[in-house]
């Protein structure tokens, strides 16, 4: 008896054994099923998409033809289907094709309009497009230029159309690394606003662009206005936003004193200035004083009488700072940017009225919200991370008090998949910032684990 009950127990066991295996199996068959049909309709649609897009250009393409058959090379008439196929090929990144097209919408523009028409704004803003696309800085930078002038064509020079071309300009300039650019062309605009709120937005632009520029702080313009503006009949938020910028500029200027007065000044005139989180102040710092470099310099001169072991002291000294970017020839120390209002396009053009006359060259950049030059980047990190795709899945989290005077202390990281090297870098760079101490009735206070989460890919650069 027991030896059957057994056999059918083995029996069935074996049955259900099957049944399981049978229906994975069957499973697997679907999903199978189902990951080649996913696989196959996401080929289709490709195909079908990119059916699309070749019979859409066709069609444009077929248009322009006609059209120049019918009226000539230079229509009036060309200008739209023109446009119309440069958007198609700048959605789908074909940006030489679209650069043709566009320039020639902007070369039948100046034949039947003049050159500084309106009309060609919008392909001129296209072709700043294509040229950040393909990173030709120096291109956008032109382009951007040619707006401004063209804008200016349309209005009298002392115009709020005027002013805004030159606020415009002025904040590209800033975020492409042009700051002393920025100050001469706000400096002219200031004397052409007539409303209180043009003359509060050029103000705090110039004193940004003074802390980008390295310098800080002239604070005449910003207390010129101040004194002008105040009394009039201004949008409490705009001036509690020169009230704070004018505090910002004191704390990166190391008076802390003063600076507190002005935050009291804001909350008095604007609530929800009264209370804020702590926040980064936009501004370019060298990484190492340029007098200390210039001594390190000294000391390691051939002809200069000092022993063997202070030479490799201060040998060892300077070849770190070549090694994070300072070429033989040059004069000043590696820099960085903090990006505090998140503004800047990701690359620096090169300011021709910038005090370092040895830098040259439009500059790709990278990081946020700290930002470093690309090839600064490249020479600290190990070969298998100078690649972008390497590059852009580095993170480091970093975790610091805001005093109430605004520096950063104590600073550590909290988790990190960088090389050491990387890590040491950000904290040099962090402990030399500045930050808005947190608010509390317009009273600076100090915040404790405030966090900063740095990444280390190309800034998607776009307008």
């Amino acid at each position: 008896m027991y030896i059957i009950a057994i056999m059918l127990f083995m029996s069935k066991s074996r049955f259900f054994t099957m049944m399981l295996v049978r229906g994975a199996l069957v499973r697997g068959a679907l999903v199978g099923v189902a990951l080649v049909g996913l696989v196959a309709w996401e080929f289709a649609w490709a195909e079908s998409s990119a059916q699309a897009w070749l019979n859409e250009r066709t069609q444009h393409e077929e248009d322009l033809a006609r059209i120049e058959a019918e009226r000539g090379p230079f229509s009036e008439a060309l200008y739209e289907p023109l446009m119309a196929l440069a958007r198609l090929q700048l959605s789908h990144g074909h940006y030489e094709e679209a650069t043709a097209a566009l320039l020639r919408a902007q070369n039948i523009t100046h034949r039947n309009s003049g050159v500084y028409s309106a009309e060609q704004l919008e392909a001129v803003a296209m072709l700043t497009e294509a040229a950040m696309a393909q990173e030709d800085w120096s291109a956008a930078n032109q382009q951007q230029k040619f707006t401004f002038f063209t804008r200016l064509k349309q209005s009298p020079s002392d115009s709020p159309e005027a002013v805004s071309a030159h606020f415009d300009l002025a904040s590209w300039y800033l975020r492409t690394g042009q700051p002393k650019r920025a100050r001469r062309l706000l400096r002219k605009a200031l004397p052409l606003a007539s409303s209180t709120e043009q003359r509060f937005a050029l103000a705090i632009l110039e004193q940004k662009a003074q802390r980008l520029q390295g310098q800080c702080c002239k604070l005449k313009h910003l207390g010129t206005v101040l004194a002008e503006e105040a009394g009039k009949r201004a949008d409490p938020d705009a001036l509690a936003a020169l009230y704070l910028t004018l505090a910002d500029s004191l704390l990166v200027g190391r008076k802390p004193e003063l600076a507190q007065t002005y935050y009291a000044e804001a909350a008095t005139v604007s609530p929800a200035a009264a209370q804020a989180p702590p926040r980064p102040i936009s501004i370019r710092q060298p990484l190492y004083p340029r007098r200390q470099l210039e001594e390190q310099r000294a000391r390691t001169s051939t002809s200069a009488p000092i022993g063997s072991r202070h030479l490799t002291r201060t040998s060892r000294d300077l070849n770190f700072r070549l090694q994070q970017g300072l070429s033989e020839d040059q004069r000043e120390s590696p820099w960085f940017i903090l990006n505090g209002d998140l503004a800047h396009l990701g690359f620096r053009v090169t300011d021709l009225h910038a005090a370092n006359p040895h830098e040259g060259g439009a500059q790709t950049l990278a990081g946020h919200p700290i930002i470093f030059s690309e090839a600064l980047l490249e020479r600290l990190l190990p070969r298998s991370l100078r690649t972008r795709e390497a590059r852009a899945q580095l993170l480091v989290e970093l975790a610091f008090t805001v005093t109430a005077d605004g520096r950063p202390t104590a600073i550590r990281v909290v988790e990190s998949n960088a090389p050491s090297r990387l890590n040491r870098l950000l904290m040099t760079a962090l402990s030399m910032a500045y930050f808005r101490p947190r608010l509390v009735d317009g009273t600076p206070s100090q915040e404790d684990n405030v966090r900063l989460v740095q990444t280390f890919f190309a800034a998607e650069a776009s307008l």
